[in-house]
């Protein structure tokens, strides 16, 4: 999801370096396309081209672009991202602006891990987070992006994993919202 350019990171990884079958770019950002990170041939969505359903390495993937309910919020083309592996269902928002709308959470569906941006875009305040999560639902929340801290979730449950990876099961996942807080490497 969303491959970083290492070079603006001061990150030494290589192109051709990380495996992968599926690469899902929601936006259009050096900081998120640098689909040469992946090795070997993967099926690659982008942003532009990746809305409504797609089939990727036997896995249905769908695509919903996110929208503003505020006109002063930015113009940028983002697409969120849902699939399921093994009966639990991820979805991935990128670099929304504003809160998922009523309709967008409907396409989505259900959600149980939710990799969700944290630490920015800056108009993506807490407010804003807020009102995705109530929509949404989610039964994990994995923060991801812009910092790999739980600040600015407003989820009072919090797992704190000791690496950068975790497993699951699907009669493993909380009742109720839970973040998980992966630790940075």
């Amino acid at each position: 999801m969303d491959p970083f350019n290492p070079k603006l990171v001061g990150n030494s990884a290589k192109s051709s370096s990380v495996a992968a079958d599926v690469v899902l770019v929601t936006h259009e950002d050096e900081t998120a396309n640098y689909t040469d990170l992946a090795a070997g041939s993967p099926i690659i969505f982008r942003s532009s081209m990746a809305e409504g359903v797609n089939r990727a390495s036997g896995i249905l993937v769908r695509g919903v672009q996110t929208s503003s309910e505020n006109l002063a919020a930015s113009p940028n083309l983002n697409v969120a991202y849902t699939w399921a592996m093994d009966g639990i269902r991820f979805c991935t928002l990128g670099a929304i602006e504003d809160a998922i709308t009523p309709s967008e959470a409907l396409s989505l569906g259900s959600v149980d891990i939710l990799f969700f941006p944290v630490g920015g875009p800056k108009n993506f305040n807490e407010e804003k987070r807020r009102i995705t999560i109530d929509r949404i639902r989610p039964r994990i929340i994995v923060p991801m992006s812009y910092s790999g801290s739980y600040s600015g979730v407003p989820v009072s449950n919090v797992v704190r994993i000791n690496g950068n990876s975790f497993s699951i099961t699907k009669a493993q996942l909380p009742t109720v919202t839970t973040v998980y807080s992966l630790s940075l490497r």
